[in-house]
C-alpha cells in the first residue's frame, strides 16, 4: 500500500515540472529573456528580435520571433512565410 502515495506524488511531480511559455503581447523585455531561453536576432536602440526554438518530443522543431519596440514585446510570429504555390504570368 505504500506504493501508491509514491506513485501519486511521482505523478504530481512530473505534472508540476513541466514548463509553460511565458511570454504576451506587451511583455517587458526584461522579464521575456529572464523566463525564456532565446537567441538574439538583431538588436539596435529602439528595438530588439529574438529567436526561440522549440523542440518538441517526436515532432519537427518550431521557431518563433519576438519582436520589442522600446523594451515592450509588439509582435510575434514564425518568421518569413513561405508561399505555398508560385504562379508565374507569361505573356504571349
Amino acid at each position: 500500500m505504500k506504493t501508491l502515495p509514491r506513485i501519486a506524488v511521482l505523478a504530481m511531480l512530473c505534472l508540476f515540472s513541466c514548463k509553460a511559455p511565458q511570454y504576451t503581447i506587451g511583455m517587458n523585455e526584461q522579464d521575456f529573456v529572464k523566463h525564456n531561453r532565446v537567441n538574439v536576432v538583431e538588436q539596435a536602440e529602439h528595438y530588439s528580435i529574438y529567436k526561440k526554438t522549440n523542440y518538441p518530443f517526436g515532432t519537427a522543431p518550431v521557431t518563433r520571433f519576438f519582436y520589442f519596440v522600446d523594451g515592450r514585446m509588439v509582435r510575434m510570429d514564425s518568421g518569413e512565410r513561405v508561399p505555398d504555390f508560385i504562379i508565374e504570368h507569361r505573356s504571349r
